[in-house]
């Protein structure tokens, strides 16, 4: 599902003043790159910038019951307490990152050796997964779409593909300093 990330005008002006004064682009670019997946990394490692809903105890008790738990040894014990072994899986838990597919889809090797599609003039980054967009932006999913899962953005767009602030001023910031070292 491609999104086209849009409030970015101040990035391209900087950038078409700066490719006036550069010739190749293409390192920069590779380097805006990096800027965005560095922030999916520490969104992952942070567990969401601001911090994802935690998962619900019935997907959690799913989980741990799909690890070839046993009925004896299953997320209760018998005076309704929740069993050791099941508040460890819970404590030990990160969302999103059961089996990292999603977190290691976005930084796949391209074929020129890239982690991310870059040209002299732009740079991709993302992730081709079915589900990756109802985890970016919540959404109804399952069976005849019953279960509602919350958005947890990994990506630093907003629903309107609006670039995170933060990355947003450093990506300027970052152009600003290239802009100086060509006028010099």
């Amino acid at each position: 599902m491609p999104i086209e990330v849009i409030g970015v005008e101040a990035i391209q002006t900087k950038l078409s003043a700066l490719q006036v004064k550069v010739e190749h682009m293409r390192p920069i670019m590779a380097e805006i790159g990096n800027m965005i997946l560095n922030d999916i990394d520490e969104t992952f490692e942070a567990e969401g910038k601001p911090k994802w809903i935690q998962l619900s105890r019935t997907t959690l008790r799913l989980g741990y019951t799909n690890m070839g738990k046993s009925k004896s040894k299953g997320t209760h014990l018998k005076n309704g307490k929740t069993s050791r072994g099941f508040e460890k899986y819970i404590a030990d838990r990160m969302i999103l990152q059961k089996s990292r597919h999603l977190r290691n889809s976005i930084t796949r090797i391209g074929s020129d050796g890239n982690i991310f599609k870059v040209s002299n003039d732009s740079v991709t980054v993302g992730t081709n997964l079915k589900y990756a967009a109802i985890h970016q932006f919540g959404g109804m999913a399952g069976r005849g779409r019953k279960v509602k899962i919350p958005a947890r953005p990994f990506m630093p767009i907003d629903k309107s593909g609006n670039l995170e602030p933060s990355l947003r001023t450093a990506i300027l910031s970052y152009v600003d300093s290239k802009l100086e070292e060509a006028v010099r």
